[in-house]
């Protein structure tokens, strides 16, 4: 199920982006088109060719500087993801041999890549509250192992020691199923405030928490 997110408050985690992203990367035809089949893995190295019809030592040369330093392949990826490319080994192929066959049966050459991963930051959400959209899916899971959560609660008397075991239970539920909801204030007043606003919608929807009544504490 997709979400509706407005980001109020966010966690920066950082993420590798190396040989296997751009790869998926490029896979985006409408984007990149079919480049995608010039590139693929050897030996932990990235493999990238292009086809040539006349003139092989030209094309390798060209192919070549756009993959070292400041030509358009090294400096696009580079400046947008941080990622570093050394020139281990190049190649030709008079005809095309091989997997090359798909692209063409004229020339090809051919550069592996030693490709060191930049990183990239990916925003997480802090919750203060528990979204909307994200119970809708808690909700069907917690009413199906309501019998487990309702033991885990059982003996609770105490508010805000409850209100903390069912933040809790969501991030039992969140962190298998929904781990871009997993991101949670963890101070005790957070984790007290975020639990109660959980048990009011249990509460509201007659789930673990009894609708009848005023308070929040009695389970059903």
């Amino acid at each position: 199920m997709k979400y509706i997110k407005i980001f109020e408050q966010f966690l920066s985690e950082a993420k590798a982006f190396g040989a296997k992203e751009i790869m998926k990367e490029l896979k985006n035809k409408d984007d990149w088109g079919d480049l995608a089949d010039q590139v693929y893995m050897r030996g932990g190295n990235m493999v990238f060719v292009d086809t040539w019809y006349y003139g092989a030592g030209k094309a390798m040369k060209q192919l070549e500087d756009s993959w070292k330093k400041g030509g358009s392949n090294y400096d696009y990826w580079n400046k947008e993801y941080g990622v570093d490319f050394k020139i281990v080994d190049t190649f030709s192929e008079i005809k095309a041999e091989g997997r090359h066959k798909k692209l063409t049966k004229d020339g090809i050459v051919g550069v592996v890549l030693k490709v060191t991963p930049g990183t990239i930051s990916e925003a997480k959400e802090f919750q203060d509250t528990p979204n909307e959209f994200a119970y809708l899916d808690f909700k069907k899971w917690a009413y199906k192992n309501r019998g487990k959560i309702k033991k885990k609660l059982t003996g609770i008397t105490d508010g805000t020691q409850l209100f903390i075991a069912l933040k809790k239970v969501w991030m039992e539920w969140s962190n298998k199923n929904a781990k871009e909801w997993s991101y949670l204030h963890s101070t005790p007043v957070a984790e007290k405030d975020f639990g109660r606003a959980l048990a009011i919608m249990l509460k509201t929807d007659d789930l673990i928490i009894k609708k009848a009544g005023n308070k929040l504490i009695d389970l059903k």
